[in-house]
């Protein structure tokens, strides 16, 4: 049996480190993306650029066939490509302290500093910034709050029709009632409400959301009540991807698949609402990139592979954004040809939310900024350009609308229920840093529309607000007895998006900043 040989493992693990400058790289930027991006989101970036090093590696080592110079060429690769500025500057601080300390030492003691030396170096300098930067997200995973499996309790004695319908529940991110675009945008919509009233839509005129942001909006309505009721220990956490389980696998979503729904999604661009755990999943590319990979690309030299990505994974940019938006309304037209029933399909629609990339026409617009969604006063514009650029994109949206709800009445074989639900409305005049200087009226006030065949109008209520939406669906459709809650509406101005202000009592007022 061979010794067990201390010295040569050693060796062995040094050679590591352009992996673990990687491990760093991704553990320094994560916080900067953690408030939309779950811990989990690391995995995958981590796994492929560690392939990626190795395949370097071999190459290399092909080329030179030395073992120390290979490693010490990858860990130059791994920190010029896969670092930010700060990081660069961080790990060579790093770099130079334990390199004069090794030179004191060995100094001192009249040894040469050798190839052997350097990748010890490298490989203290990398793993003690792995350990740095990953200790504050150990320690607050470990301190992380039990959250509930399910919300809510199942629903007692629910049954389907015979015939179950299927049930579309569109989100239409940062759609305003009309009411409002007419009196803060100067524009009058009513031509979309008096096209879907004329195919049977309710369209109720005093629709409201109850919260400012997607993630408390959405899991509110598809697990019917209020965030603070079913996740009380969320006070303290300012995390919004907290709630994409609470998306992902729902009450709503529970209760249909238990009277024979199947679940279906369509990708979208946000990983908080993107549901690759639906029975059936479409998305326009094989692989979706999540935020974290998204935020990791775009805030390092790793952006230069951005156009060899793209061609087989879903790289979020102006273009690719306006092309998956096309894509779920082409893909909601497609499941209504298929015979399967019953389905409850969910879809997020970023748009009209900012950024914008149709104008009225439907041209392919380029706003000029780095990609992303940001609203309200995070918007890099000027007013009038939100407004323009809001009222622009609203126009295409609305064909859109249109055509799909045409061919999905057309094709389906059961008339279908059709939700067109805002999940807040726009942000030209919201401070999301200031209630007191922030339009609520302009936030809160939510396009939505419902086709719900063989249903009396006066059931949906002219001020609704989502937290119902589903329990009236259920009592409509499913025999069963939810009381509607008390419409209430709530904001935040801080980091703790789960502790917000009640607002309810101000939501019709408007501070025009």
């Amino acid at each position: 049996m061979p010794a067990f040989n201390y010295k040569e493992i050693m060796k062995r693990i040094a050679s590591l480190h352009p992996y673990f400058f990687v491990l760093a790289s991704i553990l320094f930027l994560y916080p900067r993306a953690a408030v939309i991006a779950s811990p989990d989101q690391v995995i995958r970036p981590l796994l492929a650029l560690w392939l990626l090093l190795g395949f370097i590696s071999a190459i290399v080592f092909l080329l030179i066939r030395d073992f120390r110079w290979t490693s010490i060429f990858t860990s130059v690769f791994a920190i010029g490509f896969c670092s930010q500025t700060l990081f660069f500057f961080m790990a060579g601080i790093v770099s130079l302290i334990v390199f004069f300390l090794w030179y004191v030492s060995a100094s001192l003691l009249k040894r040469r500093i050798n190839l052997e030396q350097v990748e010890i170096l490298l490989f203290t300098t990398a793993f003690f910034l792995s350990i740095y930067y990953a200790y504050p997200l150990v320690n607050y995973w470990i301190n992380f709050p039990d959250l509930p499996t399910v919300p809510l309790a199942p629903l007692q004695d629910i049954k389907a029709s015979e015939v179950p319908p299927d049930i579309y529940y569109i989100v239409l991110d940062g759609y305003g009632r009309a009411d409002l675009l007419e009196d803060l945008y100067e524009f009058d919509n009513s031509n979309i409400v008096q096209a879907l009233e004329s195919r049977g839509f309710v369209i109720p005129s005093e629709s409201r959301s109850n919260y400012p942001k997607t993630a408390l909006s959405v899991a509110s309505t598809l697990n019917m009540d209020y965030v603070q009721t079913f996740v009380p220990e969320l006070k303290e956490e300012p995390f919004w991807w907290i709630m994409s389980s609470f998306l992902k696998h729902s009450r709503v979503r529970d209760n249909l698949e238990a009277v024979g729904y199947r679940s279906v999604a369509i990708a979208t661009d946000w990983s908080i609402t993107n549901n690759v755990t639906a029975d059936e999943y479409y998305a326009s590319k094989t692989i979706m990139l999540n935020d974290f990979e998204a935020f990791y690309i775009s805030t390092t030299p790793l952006i230069m592979l951005k156009p060899l990505l793209g061609r087989f994974a879903f790289v979020p940019t102006f273009d690719s954004h306006g092309e998956l938006i096309l894509y779920n309304f082409d893909t909601l037209a497609r499941i209504a040809e298929q015979p399967s029933s019953p389905k409850f399909i969910f879809a997020h629609i970023l748009a009209p939310h900012p950024p914008f990339v149709f104008g009225a026409d439907g041209a392919n617009l380029q706003p000029g900024y780095a990609f992303g969604f940001d609203d309200a006063s995070d918007f890099p514009y000027d007013a009038q350009s939100y407004r323009d650029g809001y009222i622009g994109q609203v126009r295409f949206i609305n064909e859109q609308i249109i055509l799909f709800v045409d061919k999905v009445l057309k094709s389906a074989a059961t008339s279908p229920i059709i939700i067109l639900q805002a999940d807040h409305g726009p942000g030209m005049l919201t401070d999301f840093k200031s209630v007191e200087n922030t339009c609520l009226r302009e936030r809160f006030s939510t396009f939505a529309a419902y086709y719900l065949p063989d249903a009396n109008p006066s059931t949906i209520p002219s001020d609704i607000t989502p937290v119902n939406l589903f329990r009236i669906i259920f009592n409509t459709y499913f025999s069963a007895d939810l009381p509607l809650l008390e419409n209430r509406h709530f904001y935040y101005d801080g980091i703790y998006i789960y502790d917000p202000q009640d607002v309810t009592s101000e939501v019709d007022t408007c501070v025009r900043n």
